[in-house]
């Protein structure tokens, strides 16, 4: 089977039509139907449906994609091995984010990655947590930094800790007060990101037996923030994510504190690419270098 044309099948269905393929891919309809026919021809029966709106994948098609994936993964392992022996460094690798660590980590992270492996292209997706998971299930990214949780399927490897801190208008009452208790939030109408669903923040609520008022949602925190500031509601973000983004709104830390915990979240150690490995191995480097240490304790329970 040529995994080329299997790489080719698998774009068609990512993208639902023969036409967007090919125009991403540099071929006609034409060409990419044709190689679809090959495909199909090889396995003995059909992989697509086509119609008029696109392409849908036959039943038979949904049984033998992941095989398909695994196929094509493990011939992109194999040039990245004998790149790696050679020690010629080269390939891509793609990490799914949030906009927080994209804009205010990688750049630094990129830059020092570069110095040392000028040969390896690096592709960054953003997204809210749920959808990084969905990318990472999907096999759309090789790796997603994001927070952890302890319901997670995936392998995560700790980095760095941030705080979780409560973003409130200037005018508010409780702006007054150098620190928040949890408790003060039960009655506060919320702002609330990631769709009302954002995880990090839940978790507070939940730590502390709170049932949110949550008055808005939205996805990401910039309008969170423009709300807070107009008087909306209170809510609550990491840090990180406040940098920069946060203007006339009071940011005061929980006492207790809360955190959350940052790291490597990918879906197996040992069947990740070399290139993916050299990066992963790099970060904790990074952070290790920076100062940060995570107890084993502080992601077990």
């Amino acid at each position: 089977m040529d995994t080329e044309k299997c790489r080719i099948l698998l774009k068609t269905v990512d993208c639902g039509s023969l036409s967007t393929a090919a125009a991403e891919l540099g071929y006609t309809p034409a060409g990419i139907g044709y190689i679809v026919d090959v495909v199909e021809s090889e396995l003995g029966f059909p992989v697509l449906y086509r119609g008029r709106t696109g392409v849908t994948l036959t039943s038979e098609g949904k049984r033998i994609l992941p095989v398909i994936q695994e196929l094509v993964e493990s011939e992109l392992r194999l040039e990245q091995r004998a790149f790696e022996l050679r020690n010629l460094f080269s390939g891509e690798i793609t990490i799914g984010t949030f906009s927080s660590i994209a804009s205010q980590l990688m750049p630094q992270i990129i830059e020092d990655f570069q110095k040392e492996y000028p040969g390896i292209t690096i592709h960054l997706v953003e997204g809210i947590e749920e959808r990084l998971k969905e990318l990472l299930s999907g096999k759309k990214v090789d790796f997603c930094i994001c927070s952890y949780q302890k319901e997670d399927p995936f392998r995560f490897i700790p980095l760095r800790r941030d705080p979780m801190i409560c973003v409130l208008p200037s005018e508010h009452p409780l702006a007054k007060q150098t620190a928040i208790q949890p408790e003060q939030l039960r009655n506060e109408p919320m702002i609330m990101p990631g769709y009302g669903r954002d995880p990090d923040v839940l978790a507070i609520f939940k730590r502390f037996c709170i049932e949110p008022r949550i008055k808005y949602s939205t996805v990401e925190y910039n309008s969170v923030f423009a709300m807070v500031e107009r008087g909306l509601g209170l809510s609550i973000a990491n840090e990180l994510v406040t940098v920069g983004r946060v203007k006339n709104a009071v940011l005061l830390p929980f006492d207790p504190p809360q955190y959350i915990v940052e790291g490597i979240l990918l879906r197996s150690l040992e069947t990740a690419s070399p290139i993916t490995k050299k990066f992963m191995k790099f970060l904790e480097r990074f952070f290790s270098d920076c100062g940060e240490e995570i107890r084993a304790e502080e992601i077990s329970g």
